[in-house]
């Protein structure tokens, strides 16, 4: 999404340089041109630069190719997990030895089975 808006903002500065509808302007392979036309593309690395000196662009427009998306998703699960811990605890001097640990954790779909992993591994 953010990627989205930054490539429209984009658009927008390089309508301002070659005198053209944003409209017309089409993003492919890192470079922002009019299809069907002579006109030669623009680099997006140079779009870049020019989002950032605020004298070029029109007026109204903020500088720069900056954008943020916060994520707020609805229905937010709850993982869960249990850790269990069978131990001897010697009553004359209160000295603890784990005789077994299991820790187990509901990780539901797994999406990417590597990243689960470190996931849980770290968890415990």
């Amino acid at each position: 999404m953010c990627g989205g808006v930054i490539v429209e903002k984009a658009k927008r500065i390089v309508a301002e340089m070659m005198e053209v509808a944003a409209e017309d302007l089409a993003y492919e392979g890192g470079r922002l041109l009019v299809p069907g036309t002579e006109i030669a593309p623009l680099a997006f690395a140079k779009v870049a630069r020019m989002a950032y000196v605020g004298h070029v662009l029109s007026a109204g427009m903020e500088p720069g190719l900056d954008e943020t998306l916060f994520y707020d998703p609805r229905g937010v699960g709850a993982p869960s997990g249990f850790h269990m811990a069978y131990v001897e605890v010697d009553p004359d001097t209160g000295m603890v030895e784990i005789l077994d640990y299991v820790a187990v954790d509901d990780a539901g779909t797994i999406i990417n089975p590597l990243l689960a992993t470190g996931q849980i591994h770290a968890a415990w």
